[in-house]
């Protein structure tokens, strides 16, 4: 994929906030910009604060855009986005780590360096509750609104479920280094310093699924099903879904520190302050020459290296096409049971496809035999044919056989 520069801030980047229609960045010395859909600069600002750290999670935007926070040492800022003004300034005992808002952006919760996660309320802006001193630094935080829980990471590789209710708190030690990232999107995910991750059941405070990449994580990024994992030479993608690598050499970069998906659009900050920014669908066209050619082996080939195409209108052509050459070799095989069979070899070169076209080969190259056995009243031929070869079925010759039968009883 071609590499393009979206912007120079020659400060590093603090946090990126993906929305509907726009994205924001903030830097380490508090400007925040903003960019439209199709990657234009709209307009930008500096806070008077002094500059945040680039390495914790302590600098965020909330969720569904309505404010940031901007975090130095144990000063917390909360700034209002949309009225652009500061709504909340407080000093914590002990330096912050890592901070968080709730969906209704009532809640702000932080995580300091005694391990403690400390909840404030925006509306009264004081706090209201600590929660019980944990045995190391709190290193990420995110609120869970599927569960009512702060899901809080540390140190000593433990993974929090605070109740946000009651308070109380189930730890679950299953990580193997220090736990360095935590977020709720379509999945609860959390990752550790060597990139071991864990896809979370919030319900059971258990991991439904896990994966060690046993490289130097730097961070992750929930697409939809795709997770999109930055390691320190390298980005890997995984399917948390059907919870399968994806790709584990999907982009090489190095001194790459954060990383979001925006618009088809993948944005990647440098610790020298270069964001650049990667059509993900640019090769479509190379997809659309493989499909005019009908070469579907090639095709899904370059989808398997590049699982945003599944996105793209080329990807809905591919598929109908494929849909299109099984009902026309379906059709052939009516006549030609060699002739059907041949239509399908393309499609049988794709190695996931591979099982279900040769099992239409197998059935249908029988079609012809079904055919004249109902047409010649031998229908203890056409019930063995079709019990052996279930796909049989589903053609019209099925739905024949089953009114001749039912005529035959009549009469009987």
């Amino acid at each position: 994929m071609k590499q393009n520069i979206l912007k120079n801030l020659q400060k590093r980047v603090s946090a990126f906030g993906v929305y509907d229609d726009f994205f924001v960045v903030v830097d380490e010395i508090n400007r925040v910009l903003f960019f439209s859909k199709n990657l234009i600069m709209q307009k930008g600002f500096k806070l008077k604060l002094s500059p945040n750290n680039p390495n914790e999670k302590s600098t965020k935007f909330s969720k569904y855009f309505k404010y940031l926070i901007i975090t130095n040492k144990n000063v917390v800022n909360l700034f209002d986005l949309e009225k652009k003004k500061f709504v909340y300034k407080f000093e914590n005992n002990y330096d912050v780590l890592s901070v968080s808002i709730d969906r209704n952006n009532r809640y702000l919760a932080i995580g300091d360096i005694d391990g403690r996660v400390i909840l404030h309320n925006i509306v009264i802006k004081r706090e209201i509750s600590k929660i019980i001193k944990h045995k190391d630094f709190i290193s990420d935080l995110d609120f869970c609104d599927m569960a009512n829980e702060i899901i809080a990471g540390s140190y000593d590789k433990a993974v929090l479920f605070i109740n946000t209710s009651d308070f109380n708190k189930k730890e679950r030690y299953l990580h193997i280094k220090k736990v360095k990232k935590v977020e709720e999107k379509e999945y609860v995910v959390s990752c550790d310093e060597i990139s071991d991750t864990i896809k979370w059941d919030v319900l059971k405070f258990d991991s439904k699924d896990r994966v060690d990449f046993y490289r130097d994580f730097k961070d992750f990024f929930i697409d939809k099903e795709i997770l999109v994992m930055l390691t320190s030479k390298k980005i890997i993608l995984y399917d948390l879904e059907k919870e399968v690598i994806l790709n584990e050499n999907f982009l090489e970069i190095n001194s790459a520190d954060k990383i979001a998906v925006f618009n088809n659009y993948l944005l990647i900050s440098l610790e020298n302050g270069i964001i650049y920014y990667y059509n993900l669908l640019e090769n479509e066209s190379e997809l659309l020459d493989y499909i005019l050619k009908e070469d579907f082996k090639k095709a899904y080939e370059l989808i398997d290296k590049n699982p945003f195409l599944k996105r793209s209108k080329g990807y809905e052509k591919l598929e109908k096409l494929v849909e299109l050459k099984i009902k026309e070799a379906k059709k052939i095989f009516e006549i030609d049971p060699i002739k059907g069979a041949a239509s399908l070899q393309k499609l049988l070169e794709v190695p996931f496809l591979r099982e279900k076209i040769q099992e239409i080969i197998n059935h249908y190259t029988n079609l012809v035999k079904f055919k004249k056995a109902i047409l010649s009243g031998n229908y203890v031929l056409a019930y063995e044919l079709a019990n052996k070869y279930p796909l049989l079925k589903e053609t019209k010759y099925y739905e024949i056989l089953e009114k001749k039968w039912e005529l035959s009883l009549e009469k009987a």
